[in-house]
């Protein structure tokens, strides 16, 4: 059986049209970025790697969130 990886959000009705970026990075990282006050919001939605992953797949994700 395969397997789709993927990141999202569900938002409320209520906020949609507070919604100022959706940043799909790959298929484990996504930002959402939110107009709020006093400042915006920024989500980061994190779906890590399982530690039976290779090293090499675990440091590019590390090295990526990071620079998210």
């Amino acid at each position: 059986m395969k397997s789709t990886l993927g990141t999202g959000f569900v938002v409320s009705k209520e906020y949609k049209g507070s919604i100022m970026e959706f940043k799909p990075i790959n298929e484990r990282i996504c930002t959402l970025r939110i107009r709020a006050r006093p400042f915006n919001l920024t989500l980061i939605f994190v779906r890590a790697s399982t530690e039976e992953t290779e090293e090499e797949v675990k440091d590019r994700f590390y090295e990526e969130l990071e620079n998210v």
